[in-house]
């Protein structure tokens, strides 16, 4: 699987790929981090955490959908 952060993000061109396996103590769902359809609104006034991490600040797909915050799939794509 390939990861975006919205349907209508382009792939990083140039990026390095990252190959992801899940372990004893972890599962595929935390590789993949966003708020699904029937949970958005439990989770509309999730705030981040204060100050938010450089690489988070200005994050327009962040800003939409808080839980990518927490997504290291996410995190590596904006590396």
């Amino acid at each position: 699987m390939r990861y975006l952060p919205a349907s209508d993000a382009a792939f990083n061109k140039g990026k390095q790929s990252v190959l992801l396996f899940p372990g004893i103590a972890m599962n595929i769902s935390q590789f993949v981090v966003q708020t699904p359809d029937e949970r958005k609104g439990h989770y509309k006034d999730m705030t981040l955490p204060s100050p938010l991490a450089d690489w988070a600040q200005g994050d327009e797909y962040i800003a939409e959908d808080t839980i990518k915050y927490y997504s290291l799939a996410h995190y590596l794509w904006l590396q």
